[in-house]
């Protein structure tokens, strides 16, 4: 059954659900619950999804609008910066609005919040995936203010072959190691075994300055190679905790695509354009030779070779890291989710639209300025999805020119 909201809504945050929702809520100032450290407050439920065993102590069972939270420190920290975020919205709509109760607050915070994940999500995120060029083609990203495209005739509800398939091809970019990086002069950098932390978030609580090692080390660490291996720390150790072994995630990726009823990777392909393959070597303007020997010793025909598999097989199209079939069926998504949401954040002519000020503010937005104001981290690449580099040099979150904020004003409400 599903148990999250097919729209980019933040659910994670808020949660779908208003008897989850409220517990969230401090129902003061338009404000959540977080902790006097400003962490995320405890799940009343100390297994909730949390391994009670830590490396450090016990072990936070952090409480947030998806229990998924405590899979890895990197969620929390996420989760964490963007409740903080959240709540710093709300402090400054209040500010600028004394006259507004707290659900009005809290309403207004929450829609820019989402907001900007959506604009964060399609404008940084989403190109460096699936490619810029293809965004831009077949209209996938918003272009310009705002946007036009809403049709109530597209279906924004999950493609199976998108959430059983497509969409777990990016397990492959999981690095095995964990960096943590407490200082800015990463004097004292640490590597640490990613299956050690799995259900056990307690670095942010009992590491040195935890948020920010790990905020700095998701920044400053690569991701793995987009291709056909995947760590060992994902593959034999997933969700390990006193047993020597883990889950094999990939393992569970390929069967969940059976157990969904998908179609082949030979349909897939034919569907997103591509010549539907006899043979396995009629494959081969897309997959590699020696991968297709590899299918050949695995599957006794080409019509049997699961989605994940094949398309994961492909050859990385110029611009992206998916080959074709996937990014076809990514693509095909993210345009879906956007176009088919009427509330989607820059929708045109309706009554919960943006103005065109506060629009042009909510395209400030970015990963490195919900770093910057919400941790301590002093330092950041503008595009914080890509690697620092002679184009995106790590600068000091002070620069607004190269890191510009949303001003509030624009949500002034005369009374």
């Amino acid at each position: 059954m599903n148990t999250v909201s097919n729209f980019l809504d933040g659910s994670p945050i808020y949660s779908s659900k208003s008897i989850y929702a409220d517990r969230l809520r401090q129902f003061l100032g338009g404000k959540l619950h977080l902790t006097e450290k400003q962490l995320l407050p405890s799940s009343p439920d100390p297994n909730d999804n949390c391994d009670s065993s830590s490396t450090f102590g016990q072990c936070p069972c952090y409480l947030t609008g998806d229990s998924r939270v405590n899979q890895t420190p990197s969620l929390a920290a996420l989760q964490t910066i963007l409740a903080r975020e959240h709540n710093k919205i709300a402090e400054g709509l209040e500010r600028i609005n004394p006259h507004w109760n707290d659900e009005k607050l809290f309403q207004e915070a929450r829609k820019i919040i989402i907001a900007q994940l959506q604009h964060i999500t399609y404008q940084e995120w989403l190109p460096l995936c699936i490619g810029r060029e293809y965004v831009t083609r077949f209209k996938i990203s918003p272009i310009g203010l705002y946007s036009y495209d809403y049709d109530s005739n597209v279906n924004p509800g999950i493609i199976n072959a998108f959430a059983t398939a497509a969409f777990r091809f990016f397990h492959t970019l999981i690095p095995g190691n964990l960096m943590v990086c407490p200082s800015e002069s990463h004097d004292k950098d640490e590597n640490l075994r990613l299956s050690d932390h799995y259900l056990n978030p307690s670095i942010m609580e009992y590491y040195e300055n935890g948020l920010e090692a790990i905020l700095r080390g998701t920044i400053y660490q690569p991701a793995m190679e987009a291709d056909t291996s995947f760590s060992s720390e994902i593959t034999n150790y997933l969700f390990k905790s006193i047993n020597s072994s883990g889950i094999d995630l990939i393992s569970m990726d390929i069967q969940r695509g059976r157990d969904h009823g998908l179609a082949s990777y030979n349909v897939y392909r034919s569907t997103c354009g591509m010549r539907r393959a006899n043979t396995f070597e009629e494959l081969s303007g897309e997959i590699s030779g020696d991968r297709i020997v590899l299918l050949k010793s695995m599957y006794e025909h080409v019509d049997d070779v699961d989605l994940f598999v094949g398309a994961s097989m492909e050859t990385d199209v110029h611009g992206s890291i998916l080959g074709p079939t996937f990014q076809c069926i990514v693509g095909e998504q993210f345009y879906r989710t956007r176009v088919g949401d009427r509330y989607f954040y820059d929708v045109a002519d309706m009554p919960h639209s943006f103005s065109s000020e506060q629009m042009r503010e909510i395209k400030k937005a970015s990963m490195a300025r919900l770093i910057c104001d919400n941790s301590d981290v002093k330092k950041v690449q503008p595009r914080a999805f890509e690697m620092i580099s002679e184009h995106n040099p790590m600068c000091d979150c002070e620069d607004l020119d190269r890191i510009p904020m949303i001003d509030l004003q624009y949500w002034k409400e005369s009374w």
